[in-house]
């Protein structure tokens, strides 16, 4: 019985020369079972290990399921998946042990540089499950797979997704984990996710795009379904940091162990190139929740994979807030700042000049005006209020603040001057996210204007409320457009964060940086070329001058106003230096 798995930590299921050793960690507990292959035996304290209860069973061939049964101050808890186990059964429900065979990945990782990533953000079942994507397998990694020469063509350099860990199923975003390591088997056509999101992986790679995951290390779904009977100090006491009453405490050795485990899986079996962590704050507070200068969990990722993966953090969570001073030295935190910014200038509210004017060299940050958490590009210039009573809070939920406009009319119409207002307001949006340096990110769909129908926050709606629906066609020319933006930032000085830039007003030689302005103009400048970008918000047709510049000519590149030179109401226009 070949046995080639050398694990780095002394839990789970460990191959031994005749047979396994299940090793787990409990503190506080009565008695603990174990139910394999449906049979139900006792295990016992590991001698010299306190805290830890061990079972071995000879002759035992891979593959085999099996659950944790925990008695527990007079409550029982039964059917506990193992959370060292990398793998479960088609259902989700129990843990299984499999030797699988090596998977070749043929290409290598594109490892792009960071102020060049264009990250496409997806939820993967969300992508594909509508009819209207006409894949094979909807829904799924296969049915990603699927999708990838539309993603390359679009101009993007990597793919991030979703949580793809087992999670609810009643959720959809997947942000409410059971497991940090095992894979959601719903997400798989195959019913084989480990083998469905490798090929997922070197497909990508082949195409030039990384792929990274979301992932959620800061609470579970439910303490009593997940880690809480196993141990009470998995979780915060009297401290909360992520609205759900469970917040993990990642700074406790075991807990630590697991998710490390958890990344090495990721980065070595499956070849990911990047990990963003949800509500990253989260992982650098320590058991009394407060936030550490240089927290554990931090450290020895960073340590551990810096050279290997892009690591990116939100840094907030429901407690706390450090966009410029979160605990990484080697990490990318999103910064919705810059977001806020964009969406307020283009709303016409005073003030947002200076701001970009101090922003436009921001630091590495992670830049986007739209994710899957809040508006889509096109709700985000047709409601101006959110409509979540579908998602059974009584619209309760949701970010509130969206800095949004409906331009008139709220919700879906066919008054072409008011869809002409909105092509126009999220033409103006995604410029003006271009004109800032990298990584600059992406929600899917927002390249053809996809919508929620006004639900800014559908984490549960599994649904045509969250499905990408492809054959939604109400301005053609709008994904065209994406791309030759997308084109713009690779190739010019607007993805350079050492280019020069000079601000200008409708006189080229006057900058108008002032709280009450509402026309951005401004030039980039490095080595290689010049490129000249220009805003108007404002509700009059403004008329500007191309800067002179004795080391060519200016072509204009794009334009969105009926005279390039003429910006009416949230247009724009690019030119670049020939």
């Amino acid at each position: 019985m070949p046995h080639t798995h050398k694990s780095r930590h002394e839990f789970g299921c460990l191959p031994e020369s005749d047979g396994y050793r299940f090793h787990v960690y409990a503190k506080g507990v009565d008695r603990i079972t174990i139910t394999l292959n449906d049979i139900e035996y006792p295990l016992e304290q590991a001698p010299l290990k306190p805290d830890v209860y061990t079972f071995f069973m000879p002759n035992l061939s891979a593959p085999f399921h099996y659950v944790y049964n925990v008695f527990k101050r007079g409550d029982f808890y039964p059917d506990l998946l193992d959370p060292f186990c990398s793998h479960t059964n088609e259902e989700g429900v129990k843990s299984v042990y499999k030797e699988e065979k090596n998977f070749v990945f043929k290409h290598e990782k594109p490892n792009h540089p960071p102020e060049k990533l264009i990250i496409y953000e997806l939820c993967v079942r969300a992508y594909t499950k509508d009819s209207s994507s006409e894949v094979s397998y909807p829904g799924t990694f296969e049915g990603l797979i699927e999708k990838l020469d539309y993603i390359k063509n679009l101009g993007v350099t990597a793919i991030e997704l979703m949580p793809i860990t087992l999670f609810n199923p009643s959720q959809l975003w997947g942000y409410m984990p059971r497991s940090f390591m095992a894979l959601s088997p719903h997400l798989s056509a195959t019913k084989n996710p480990s083998l469905s999101l490798k090929k997922l992986v070197d497909a990508a790679h082949e195409k030039g795009l990384e792929v990274f995951l979301d992932l959620v290390f800061n609470h579970t779904d439910v303490m009593e379904t997940t880690l809480y009977p196993f141990c009470d100090d998995f979780y915060l006491k009297n401290y909360d940091a992520t609205g759900c009453g469970n917040t993990l405490n990642v700074q406790h050795p075991v807990i630590r162990k697991l998710l490390i485990e958890a990344c090495h899986i990721f980065v070595e079996q499956y070849q990911i190139d990047g990990i963003r962590f949800d509500l990253g704050l989260a992982l650098c507070r320590d058991e009394k929740g407060e936030i550490l200068s240089d927290p554990p969990f931090i450290h020895e990722l960073e340590n551990l994979f810096k050279k290997k993966i892009k690591i990116f953090y939100e840094p907030w969570d429901t407690a706390g807030y450090r966009l410029y001073d979160f605990p990484t030295k080697n990490g990318i935190v999103w910064d919705d700042q810059i977001r806020d910014t964009i969406r307020r200038f283009v709303r016409m509210d005073e003030g947002q000049i200076p701001l970009i004017h101090q922003r436009i060299h921001s630091p590495n940050m992670v830049k986007m005006v739209t994710c899957h958490d809040g508006f889509t590009l096109y709700d985000l210039v047709s409601y101006e209020q959110k409509h979540n009573l579908s998602n059974g809070y009584k619209n309760r939920d949701g970010h509130g603040g969206n800095y949004s406009c409906n331009c008139g009319v709220e919700g879906e119409t066919e008054d072409q001057r008011v869809l002409t207002r909105r092509f126009r307001k999220a033409e103006i949006l995604y410029g003006l996210l271009f004109s800032f340096c990298g990584p600059i990110l992406l929600n899917a769909g927002d390249e053809f204007l996809s919508t929620h129908y006004g639900n800014n926050n559908p984490f549960n709606q599994d649904n045509r409320i969250s499905y990408i629906e492809w054959h939604r066609n109400l301005y053609p020319s709008f994904l065209d457009f994406t791309k030759k933006l997308i084109h713009l930032f690779k190739t010019t000085p607007l993805s350079n964060p050492q280019a020069l830039v000079q601000f200008h007003g409708s006189d080229p030689n006057i900058a108008r940086l002032q709280p009450t302005d509402h026309l951005l103009a401004f030039t980039k400048k490095d080595a290689s070329n010049s490129i000249f970008v220009a805003f108007n918000t404002w509700k009059e047709p403004l008329s500007i001058t191309l800067p002179s510049d004795d080391k060519g000519e200016w072509k204009i590149v794009l334009y969105t106003s009926q005279n390039p030179l003429v910006l009416e109401q949230d247009t724009m226009v690019i030119a670049l230096l020939q």
